[in-house]
């Protein structure tokens, strides 16, 4: 073989080898791709599962209104479920309101939701209401809740069984054993616990409607009622009033000698302190009583009439005005062994200080004047009687009667057309003219006086008159078969 032939053989086989190393250095070997892992589902019953998504429509109220889940099933029978349910409507104005929970379902034509499981109920005013399942019923702007709930504003926590929650008017309604909580604040405002078979907050004009069986405590305080109204500050975090009806009462634990002690009547209205704290006035209406702290080891003493309306002062809600109306009646009970007074009239005006309680009470319209106890039983009667209290209210120091006076003192009466009885000396002088009692006059077992002015010691009697005076020694009237003679 020539040499140029052998060269060539060389060149040939170097170039077949050279295409097998490019083909097999060009061509790789296919890995064959590894399939997608199932979608595992969420509930097997359902036909289709998608992932998140949202929806979002205007209503008839101008509401935006968005709908986000986090999946969504859908059924054979066509019906879907939302799961990591979200639903917000905001009005003009910037005004939210959201319910989410773990579930959620749409009712037809997009008219209801249903959330359940975990349902926390938001406004953007702070408003916060937890529950375990809620409808909102597009027709009215109402979220309804079957169970129980918890609500929570600021310093207000309450709970509940079933509500409604009108979110158009801002209304929290709650249908039975209804609580609520008031925190006691930073600046020292007090705690506060109500309790009601039902209650009504209506957020925008700041006040809470309570039904059945109302019960509010507060320190120092416990108030009951068949029905009340609790009206609120604008940052709804304090009391500016309680409006109770029905079986009203009022009880205070306070010891502040002169310092309320109890109120009840069928109506009671109660005004507080901006503070929410301190009770400034008490208005009563129905058979109203009112009840004071006498001193240490007294008992309270008592007011009642028709109609009260009493002004209060300091920690210890001390009586510095009062007025009372129809059928009144005062009543101080006695110590051991001491003696009970009385006064009834048709109208009372009270005035007094912070300092000292009342002071002071103008009875007016057919006073009955009444004191009794061991060895003494004595009444009066009048037009007017002007008292003058002891500080805090501990007894009456003097009782100033006028016009168509009588005074009764065991066997002896007493009339003139004014009286003054200082009680703790027993004294009691007459003075005046008027119709009914041209001049003062005494009479006993033993003394018949006329006289421009007599003054009286009572249990003796002591007599003595001056002025013009007419007297007439009495002799004791005779037994049986006797002849009694002046």
């Amino acid at each position: 073989m020539a040499k140029w032939q052998r060269t060539a053989r060389l060149l040939t086989a170097i170039a077949a080898l050279a295409v097998v190393l490019t083909v097999a250095l060009t061509v790789r070997q296919r890995t064959p791709q590894r399939a997608d892992a199932p979608v595992a589902r969420t509930d097997p019953a359902a036909v289709v599962e998608g992932a998140g998504g949202r929806t979002f429509r205007i209503n008839r109220e101008h509401e935006e209104i968005r709908i986000e889940y986090e999946r969504l099933l859908t059924y054979a029978n066509n019906s879907t479920k939302m799961l990591g349910v979200k639903v917000t409507t905001e009005r003009a104005g910037g005004r939210l309101f959201t319910i989410s929970g773990q579930e959620g379902q749409v009712g037809e034509r997009d008219s209801t939701i249903l959330v359940t499981g975990g349902v926390v109920i938001t406004a953007s005013d702070g408003m916060v209401i937890k529950t375990d399942q809620a409808t909102f019923a597009e027709a009215d702007s109402v979220v309804r809740v079957p169970g129980a709930l918890e609500f929570s504003r600021g310093r207000i926590k309450g709970a509940g069984i079933g509500a409604a929650f009108d979110k158009v008017r801002n209304v929290l309604a709650i249908g039975s054993r209804a609580t609520v909580h008031v925190d006691e604040d930073p600046d020292g405002g007090a705690a506060m616990d109500i309790e009601a078979g039902a209650l009504e907050f209506r957020r925008d004009d700041k006040i809470i409607l309570l039904a059945g069986t109302v019960k509010v405590v507060r320190p120092q305080q416990t108030i009951e009622s068949d029905n009340g109204v609790a009206h609120l500050t604008q940052d709804e975090d304090h009391v500016e009033k309680v409006e109770l009806r029905g079986r009203s009462q009022m009880t205070a634990s306070g010891e502040t000698v002169g310092g309320l002690r109890g109120l009840s009547s069928r109506d009671l209205d109660l005004l507080y302190a901006p503070d929410g704290q301190t009770l400034e006035r008490a208005v009563l209406k129905g058979t109203a009583v009112v009840q004071v702290a006498g001193d240490v080891g007294q008992p309270a003493r008592e007011i009642s009439a028709e109609a009260i309306d009493v002004t209060l002062a300091g920690e210890g809600a001390v009586p510095t005005a009062l007025t009372a109306r129809e059928r009144v009646k005062l009543t101080i009970p006695a110590d051991p062994g001491g003696v009970g007074r009385t006064i009834a009239a048709q109208a009372l005006d009270g005035q007094g200080d912070p300092a000292h309680g009342l002071t002071s009470a103008r009875f007016t319209g057919n006073v009955q004047f009444g004191e009794r106890g061991p060895g003494v039983d004595r009444a009066g009667r009048s037009a007017t009687l002007d008292a003058a209290l002891a500080p805090g209210f501990t007894s009456i120091e003097v009782a100033q009667f006028g016009r168509a006076v009588r005074f009764v003192d065991g066997p002896m009466t007493a009339t003139a057309a004014a009286a003054r009885y200082v009680l703790a000396a027993g004294t009691l002088a007459l003075s005046g003219s008027d119709a009914a009692n041209p001049r003062p006059h005494v009479v006993n077992e033993s003394i018949d006086v006329d006289a421009p002015r007599i003054d009286v010691t009572l249990g003796g009697p002591m007599v003595k008159a001056g002025g013009g005076v007419k007297s007439v020694l009495v002799q004791k009237r005779a037994g049986p078969g006797e002849t009694s003679r002046r």
